[in-house]
C-alpha cells in the first residue's frame, strides 16, 4: 500500500498539499454508542441544507471572499483546478454568512462549503 504524499511548504502563509487520499483500516468496529436526541428537521432547501459550491472559474486569486448565506460557520474543502486538495487560512468574519480564504499564491479552483 502506497503511503500518502504530504508536502508542507513553510511560507508567510503555509499551504498543505495532499496528493493521495488518507487510508484508514478498521479491523473490527467498536460498540455502538448511545442514541442521541432527535434534532429539528430543518427547512428543506433552506440555508442550512446541502453544499455550497464556490467556483473560481479558472481565474486565480490569492484571496477568495465567499458569501455562502448559511448563517453559520461552515466546513470548507478546497480543490484546485488540477485536482489538488489544499488547506489554507479561513476567516469566518465579518458575519456567519461569509468566509475568506487566503493563499500564499493566486490559485483557481473551487471551494465546497457544508
Amino acid at each position: 500500500m502506497d503511503e500518502p504524499t504530504v508536502i508542507v511548504v513553510t511560507q508567510e502563509r503555509p499551504i498543505l498539499r495532499i496528493t493521495a487520499p488518507e487510508r484508514v483500516v478498521v479491523s473490527a468496529p467498536g460498540p455502538q454508542g448511545p442514541k442521541g436526541e432527535k434534532g429539528n428537521p430543518g427547512e428543506p432547501g433552506g440555508p442550512g441544507s446541502g453544499a455550497f459550491i464556490y467556483d473560481r472559474n479558472s481565474i486565480p486569486a490569492s484571496t477568495w471572499i465567499i458569501n455562502h448565506g448559511k448563517g453559520r460557520i461552515v466546513n470548507v474543502s478546497i480543490v484546485l483546478d488540477d485536482g489538488t486538495r489544499v488547506v489554507t487560512d479561513e476567516d469566518h468574519s465579518p458575519d456567519l454568512n461569509t468566509v475568506t480564504l487566503t493563499f500564499p499564491y493566486p490559485f483557481s479552483g473551487r471551494a465546497i462549503l457544508v
